[in-house]
């Protein structure tokens, strides 16, 4: 009995102190790595979703300002156009069933609301067979994409016409209105120029930039004159 009480074999207690100091570094290690982890995680999936519907919202974009037709009657394609929205008649629900000698006509408009950080397109749909189209139904809207903001003093929209035979261009300014019967004639080329976060928006400064342009499909540049081809 006496020798056992004498064994002092064990841990002392500076050993204890020294052990228990030592266990709590590992673990505060080992957590701080994986809450490293886990916000790194999450990161990279807000980068991935703000990807996503970045370039989903350009490709809706894309699909209408290329499906500009124009209506006839010397009008433009481009019914309208400011720095924050873009207003054209498009051409892409087709008539599929051929049971008319003409494709039906919308009229659909681009817009960046700076307000609620989105991006929008209306489309009203066109009566008539043109150039005697009209747009007097109801308008429905879609948003494109979400938690957007501009790049800097970069515009939403940029429009550009032809200055010389070949691609060279000529910025068309609307300033804070919009551009004129003649200057929407000359658009042929249409820049669109935007921010988008991921969807929770908790990192403010973690925005994607999207920029695209969209040249007009009928342009020729060759022929300086004919603008965007709706003479």
């Amino acid at each position: 009995m006496r020798a056992r009480l004498s064994d002092e074999r064990g841990f002392t207690l500076p050993e204890l102190l020294v052990s228990a100091s030592v266990g709590v570094i590992v673990v505060m290690a080992a957590l701080t790595l994986l809450d490293m982890s886990l916000k790194t995680q999450s990161d990279a999936s807000a980068r991935v979703d703000s990807v996503q519907r970045g370039r989903s919202a350009m490709n809706e974009i894309g699909r209408a300002i290329r499906a500009q037709t124009c209506i006839g009657n010397g009008q433009p394609a481009i019914t309208s156009a400011t720095a924050t929205s873009l207003g054209l008649t498009t051409s892409i629900a087709a008539d599929l069933t051929q049971t008319q000698a003409y494709q039906p006509l919308q009229l659909r408009t681009i817009a960046y609301d700076s307000v609620n950080r989105r991006i929008t397109i209306a489309t009203i749909n066109g009566s008539g067979a043109p150039p005697s189209t009209t747009f007097t139904g109801g308008s429905t809207t879609r948003v494109v994409a979400e938690n957007v903001r501009l790049d800097g003093s970069t515009p939403f929209l940029t429009y550009y016409g032809l200055q010389g035979t070949g691609q060279a261009t000529l910025q068309l300014n609307p300033g804070a209105g919009s551009l004129s019967l003649t200057q929407r004639h000359q658009v042929v080329r249409v820049d669109v120029n935007f921010l988008i976060r991921s969807r929770d928006g908790k990192d403010a400064s973690q925005f994607t930039r999207y920029t695209n342009r969209y040249w007009v499909r009928t342009a020729d540049p060759a022929d300086i004159s004919a603008g965007a081809g709706c003479g």
